[in-house]
């Protein structure tokens, strides 16, 4: 390749990294004719002046489905959520009846052509996880809280249980949470019960 031509593909390739989000077909097509190669050769050569890095696109982080419109996606699928856990409704379902009623659009509008274009179910996922809103976020337990003593004995925990204290035949002790006979290798017997209420601290 010439020097003239290198010069000019470092032009197109800095159009092209400062071009906003839908101009970069046109800008290489454009410097496909006036080098007369192809447009393949023309992004091949591009990229190596902007190297391995993807450009992040002007309309990152935005989405087209509104707040509004994820609120009320994830209201009518919690409430496809049965007692025992059972999801019944699909996002996809939820999606189409709520558009049937006139109650969300869920779409974008191309502002050259005016052609609507419904989100895909994927995509409006993406928006509910973006807005905290999906179900399985909102269904998700709540973490758990590690309690921190401020110093020694700060603070206790006790358990309290009610048990009954039996004497064994052998002359020895044990603690039982049920009542229940006691059993030697000779003979069945019924120990004999000390009834008390006691408390064991943990």
């Amino acid at each position: 390749m010439s020097v003239h031509a290198t010069v000019q593909l470092a032009d197109y390739a800095e159009r092209v990294a400062q071009a906003q989000h839908g101009e970069t077909g046109a800008i290489v097509l454009e410097a496909a004719a006036a080098l007369g190669v192809s447009v393949a050769t023309v992004q091949r050569q591009i990229q190596r002046f902007l190297g391995r890095r993807r450009q992040k696109r002007a309309d990152a982080g935005d989405y087209a489905l509104t707040l509004t419109e994820a609120k009320l996606i994830s209201a009518y699928l919690m409430e496809g959520y049965r007692q025992n856990n059972k999801k019944t409704v699909p996002l996809g379902t939820a999606v189409e009846s709520l558009r049937a009623n006139g109650l969300i659009a869920a779409g974008r509008v191309d502002t050259s052509t005016g052609e609507f274009f419904p989100l895909s179910d994927s995509a409006i996922a993406r928006a509910l996880r973006a807005y905290q809103l999906h179900p399985e976020q909102l269904r998700r337990p709540s973490p758990h809280v590690h309690l921190k003593s401020k110093h020694p004995n700060h603070v206790w925990q006790v358990d309290g249980s009610v048990c009954v204290l039996y004497y064994l035949p052998d002359g020895g002790a044990a603690w039982w949470k049920l009542i229940r006979p006691c059993t030697t290798k000779t003979s069945r017997r019924t120990c004999r019960p000390l009834s008390c209420s006691a408390s064991s601290a943990t």
